[in-house]
Formats: structure tokens, sequence, C-alpha cells
């Protein structure tokens, strides 16, 4: 009886021990890091921080209504969360007018990226949105595009990674 109440112990301490440092170091090695981060760069807001073992999930919102900064600031989340699938989630506000407009556009830019021919996607968003009376923004590197559609307060936005697109895959 008394060998398993050792073992018993032996159990709670180990699982203890566990996942307290599990959480230790997802606490100060992943979210006080990206929270600084964050709470260091005036180009975004944080929403929601939610760190899993192989998932770390970011809501922002971008205040100045540009994603000007976004690969920068992507790259560093991306370095910060350790090997683990990042999930940045950009907080918007469109109405049905800018909904209507990427949708239309959508398709040229799907078009663009399966065809690897970039400038198909600028020309796409810019005539949709010229013709809709919508203001944007397309900004392309290497790894990733963002389209920013504003109108009034309204504004949307849509980054698709392209490293992620397979024959042109799925544009949100």
């Amino acid at each position: 009886m008394a060998e398993m109440k050792k073992g018993a112990i032996s159990l709670v301490i180990t699982l203890i021990l566990l996942f307290g440092s599990f959480f230790a170091y997802k606490w100060f090695y992943i979210e006080k890091s990206i929270s600084t981060l964050i709470e260091r760069n005036p180009f975004v807001e944080l929403k929601a921080l939610e760190i899993k073992p192989r998932l770390v999930m970011v809501t922002i919102g971008i205040p100045q209504k540009s994603l000007l900064h976004y690969p920068a600031f992507y790259q560093e989340v991306q370095e910060k969360a350790g090997g683990r699938e990042l999930v940045l989630e950009l907080v918007d506000y469109p109405n049905s007018l800018l909904l209507r407009t990427w949708n239309e556009a959508a398709f040229g830019v799907q078009e663009g990226i399966a065809q690897k021919r970039y400038t198909l996607v600028k020309k796409s968003v810019e005539e949709v949105a010229t013709k809709q009376k919508v203001d944007y923004e397309v900004l392309m590197d290497d790894s990733m595009i963002c389209i920013t559609l504003k109108q009034g307060k309204h504004y949307l936005y849509r980054v698709i990674q392209l490293t992620d697109q397979k024959g042109g895959g799925a544009v949100g």
C-alpha cells in the first residue's frame, strides 16, 4: 500500500513538472514574446492570442488600415512561434459593397496566382475597385499578396500566402 502511495505521488509530481514546464515555456517564450512584439509595434493591435502545442493563433487589428507593414510583422511573429503553425487573423470591417468588390476581383486574383503572373492580381483588383469606386491597396513580396479595399469607415483585408498556393488554391 505504501508503494502505491509513493507511485501515485511520483506520478502527480511528474505530471505537475511536465505540464507546469510546458505552460511556463508557453507563457514566457511564446505568449510573452509575441505580446511584447505587438505592444511595441504601432501598426497592429492585439485582439486575441491563443497558443496550443502545435498552433499559434493571433488575431490583430490594423489601426492605420494599411497592410504595408504586415509582411515584416508576419515574419517576426512566425519566428516567435517557435516552429508551430501560425494563424494570423486580421480583423476587418467590410460592408456589402466591399464584399461584392472582393468577390468580383477574387477570380482574377486566383487566376494571376495560378499562372504566376502577379501583375494580373493588381490589375484585377484595380479594375474592379475602380469600377465600384472603392479605394484599394495591393502589396506583394515573394511570399504573400496583401490586398486592402476601403470605402469610408469600412475596410476589408485579404492576405494570400504564395507558398501555400498549389495551382491557384483557394483565395479567401
